[in-house]
This record gives C-alpha cells, sequence and structure tokens, in this order.
C-alpha cells in the first residue's frame, strides 16, 4: 500500500514540474493578516487524485481468510465440531462435554470457557431404539439425570486448564498469523483512505477532525500535521503510518509556499520519542 501511494505522489510531483505547481498562482499571503481579518490564504486543493490500487487491501482480506480456516481446521482436528455463529462470534463445542468450549470472535481473539450442561438423549449399546427419535429418550423417564451431561461444570480445575492449554498450543500460530492479518488488513485501510482524507483536511481545509479545531493559520496545521506523526507508535505499525505523513509532508507541505523550516525539523527530533528520524527535503529541491 504503501509502494503503491509512493508512486502515486512521484507522479503528483512530476505533473507539478511539468505545469509549474499547484501553488504558482498564489500571490503571497501574510498569514498573521489573514488570521486577523478571518481570511484564509487562498490554497488550491489538488482534485482528481486516484486512491491507491486495493490490491493489497483484497490481499490481506484473503490472508484473513486463510488463517482463519487454518484456526478452524485445528479445531477440527482436536475433535471439535463445527462452529456456530452467534453475532460478532462463533461457538465451537468439543462432544467430550467436559473439554472447553471455544469463542472466536470476529475481531480476532479466542475465549475459553467451561461447556454449559447438556440434555441429550443417552446412546444404549446397540439398542435399536438409538435411531428412534421418540424412543431413545424413553430412558430418561426412568432416570432423567442420565440425559443430563454436567461435566463442563464438575470437571476438575487442573484438568480443565489442562484442556485449555491443548486447544491453545494447537491454535496459537494460526491464530497469530489472523490476527497479523486483521492488523494489517485494518491498517491498509487506513493508510490507503483515511489518513490521507485526514491530512488533506487539516492542510487544505483548515480543520482537524479529530479535535474539530479550526485550523486558520498554516503554522498551526504544520504543527498539526507534525504532532500527528510523532504521536503514532514506535512499531512497525506506526512506522507505516508515519511513512504516509513523511510523503505528505515532502509533496504537498514541503512543495507549498509554507513548508517546514530547517528548525522545525530540527525541533521535531529532538522532541520525538520513536526510534525514525523525520528527513524531510528542503523546499527548493521539491519545487
Amino acid at each position: 500500500m504503501i509502494s503503491a501511494f509512493w508512486l502515486i505522489v512521484v507522479s503528483i510531483a512530476l505533473a507539478q514540474e511539468d505545469t509549474g505547481g499547484i501553488y504558482d498562482d498564489v500571490a503571497p499571503v501574510d498569514e498573521e493578516d489573514a488570521a486577523r481579518v478571518g481570511d484564509e490564504p487562498d490554497v488550491e486543493r489538488i482534485v482528481g487524485r486516484e486512491t491507491p490500487s486495493m490490491e493489497v487491501l483484497i490481499l490481506g482480506e484473503r490472508r484473513a481468510e486463510v488463517a482463519r480456516e487454518e484456526v478452524e481446521n485445528q479445531l477440527a482436528a482436536a475433535g471439535y465440531e463445527d462452529g456456530v455463529r452467534r453475532g460478532d462470534k462463533v461457538i465451537y463445542r468439543h462432544p467430550v462435554h467436559w473439554k472447553p468450549r471455544v469463542v472466536i470472535y470476529d475481531e480476532g481473539f479466542m475465549v475459553l470457557r467451561r461447556q454449559p450442561p447438556r440434555v441429550r438423549a443417552p446412546a444404549i449399546g446397540d439398542s435399536p431404539t438409538n435411531d428412534i427419535p421418540i424412543a431413545k429418550w424413553w430412558p430418561c423417564l426412568i432416570i432423567p439425570t442420565l440425559c443430563v451431561q454436567a461435566g463442563g461444570l464438575v470437571v476438575s480445575p487442573a484438568r480443565f486448564e489442562r484442556q485449555k492449554e491443548m486447544v491453545v498450543e494447537a491454535t496459537e500460530e494460526p491464530m497469530r498469523t489472523w490476527t497479523d492479518a486483521i492488523s494489517d488488513e485494518s491498517l491498509a485501510e487506513r493508510l490507503g483512505g483515511e489518513i490521507p482524507a485526514l491530512l488533506q483536511s487539516i492542510w487544505y481545509d483548515g480543520f482537524d477532525p479529530r479535535s474539530g479545531q479550526a485550523l486558520p493559520s498554516f503554522d498551526a496545521r504544520r504543527a498539526a500535521i507534525l504532532e500527528f506523526w510523532m504521536s503514532r507508535a514506535d512499531n512497525r505499525y506506526g512506522d507505516a503510518v508515519r511513512e504516509v505523513v513523511e510523503l505528505f509532508m515532502a509533496y504537498e507541505v514541503q512543495t507549498s509556499p509554507y513548508p517546514y523550516s530547517e528548525d522545525e525539523i530540527r525541533q521535531a527530533n529532538e522532541r520525538r520519542t520513536c526510534n525514525r528520524t523525520l528527513s524531510l527535503p528542503p523546499p527548493e529541491q521539491t519545487l
């Protein structure tokens, strides 16, 4: 997704070189005067920009589906029956009633619980009544407890914990793959849509959707984008977001009449809490 976004912004940059840039017709504006009279500097928004390719997102969705299927395969190999969907979760039960019930949520996590008591017709040897729907229940009239399976409630804690460990061990690898795929899918959606829209709203509209705050001056807009860059998590997901923000800074902010100064970049690197260093080209190299 980031590579696709890179190609898009590079193509935009080349187009700007051919046409002279989107700010060439904008007369210099005193930001303080503009903020004082309530007028925003006239900055043209780029229109007609293509959205990043959805190929990565589709592949991510397929990867999540395959990983989810592998979790189900591991449960089936452990003897679990087909799952039953209940809203945003799927419940898997084992024929052995004292084994844990597995609940898998669509968000990508698993919960193990004791199975509730079951009421089932008992199978009595090779009795011909086992296959007769009504007749197979007759022992319950004589011994009602014969039809109640309460193993999930009476199994010892130690035995139940061991059964839970066995389920976790069997599904640990596919569950990790599945949750990673869900995270990547969500990140791809943010990188391709939510984050670029947020940055454009801040820079072109002078409005921060996160706080609902108006940003009349370009100093405030640069600060808001920089704060967003600095506040991301210090991991691969946060770095992926920061890379998209850096591309926006380089090809939108630095090519404008109001780019980041060397002092702003230096101060940001001094205050950052992540390992990634902010490095932007000087304005004259991007115009």
